[in-house]
């Protein structure tokens, strides 16, 4: 009985030390309408038509992810295919 007293003391304690995910706004991003990668490329494929990157991400994850920073958009890669592609939003 004390045990359970105890356990409902505090049990109400362990639910305020939570922790807050915080994620970047998606008003600030969209998808890429412009001469962009398209799903499936390669990262070859990538590199030859639009060249190098102006920053790399390391793989992470399982399957491996890679973001690739380019001045106008962000290439996302599973492996080494192209999964999705983002732009910043435009002002206006």
């Amino acid at each position: 009985m004390r045990a359970i007293i105890l356990v409902l003391f505090f049990l109400p304690g362990l639910q305020v030390m939570a922790d807050t995910l915080e994620q970047p706004s998606l008003s600030d991003i969209q998808a890429c309408t412009g001469d962009c990668p398209s799903r499936g490329m390669s990262m070859e494929s990538v590199k030859s038509r639009f060249g190098e990157p102006a920053q790399t991400t390391p793989a992470v994850g399982e399957p491996p992810i890679t973001r690739w920073l380019y001045e106008d958009f962000t290439v996302y890669f599973e492996h080494d295919q192209v999964i999705h592609v983002t732009a910043p939003r435009s002002e206006g």
